[in-house]
């Protein structure tokens, strides 16, 4: 059984975006809380995951236009994530400073036996009291002792109140990026993927994407990707969206075809 903590407000079940879920998206999204925080994925569920988790695709998009998940190129995080649970970035440093804290101690030596002052026999083979153990300690493992009771008590700590990252603290160029991108949300997650982009393409090649997706006539708000799917999938290169045919522009197509039809059928007599 895991002893892993997580953190949930006192207000969950009477904020907004939980009034308005289904009995299912809202035990999915518990379940997955869950299941993120036993198996350290930081958030992230993939459909895989969904499928462990007795989830639906129907709940999971319940979720994510709830603004409770985001969409990923792997499936889904919840989001904010880093904002109120531990980050991966912080238990990789608590993983490291553990690990060095462990390589600064050392094995106690053995303790003296205890002899009389004008004897050489041993007075007695009991064993020593608690105060003598302390005594013959060295000191640098006392230390070592202390500071590894002390990790332990931090460790404790931030797995039930992980420490906040500092809000921010992006670059301009990123913050460009989110300026002109039509869908802010995930903002956290969308820094993540476009400090990978940024290694696979040109930074203004990557706004001049986005710039073009924003501008595109045939973009619908309802199915406009999140920020970190569409950074993660290199959509900068994508061609724009082909236009839909609305009911209008498929009655007139309907109208000419049963005109040429019925042109045809008079040149046939």
């Amino acid at each position: 059984m895991s002893d892993r903590w997580g953190k949930i407000h006192g207000d969950l079940w009477i904020h907004d975006k939980f009034l308005t879920l289904s009995a299912e998206a809202g035990w999915l999204w518990t379940r997955a809380l869950s299941f993120s925080i036993a198996q350290k994925t930081f958030g992230e569920i993939s459909r895989g995951a969904l499928i462990a988790i007795r989830g639906t695709d129907e709940a999971a998009a319940e979720l994510v236009d709830a603004g409770l998940w985001d969409e990923t190129a792997n499936g889904w995080r919840l989001h904010d994530w880093d904002d109120h649970q531990q980050s991966r970035e912080d238990a990789e440093e608590l993983s490291r400073k553990r690990s060095e804290a462990g390589k600064k101690g050392g094995r106690p030596r053995k303790t003296a036996k205890p002899v009389t002052s004008g004897n050489e026999q041993t007075v007695s083979k009991s064993k020593p009291n608690e105060n003598q153990i302390g005594f013959n300690l060295p000191s640098n493992v006392k230390a070592n002792e202390s500071n590894r009771k002390a990790e332990q008590e931090q460790e404790q700590e931030q797995e039930v109140n992980p420490p906040t990252p500092r809000r921010g603290a992006y670059p301009p160029d990123f913050e460009d990026f989110w300026a002109i991108y039509p869908k802010h949300a995930g903002k956290r997650d969308a820094f993540k993927a476009w400090k990978a982009a940024v290694k696979r393409a040109d930074r203004e090649t990557i706004k001049a994407g986005a710039r073009t997706y924003a501008d595109d006539p045939n973009r619908e708000p309802t199915f406009t990707k999140h920020p970190a799917t569409w950074l993660r999938a290199d959509s900068w290169d994508d061609e724009p969206i082909t236009a839909k045919i609305t009911p209008l522009q498929r009655d007139r197509y309907a109208s000419s075809a049963y005109g040429l039809l019925q042109a045809h059928a008079e040149l046939a007599r």
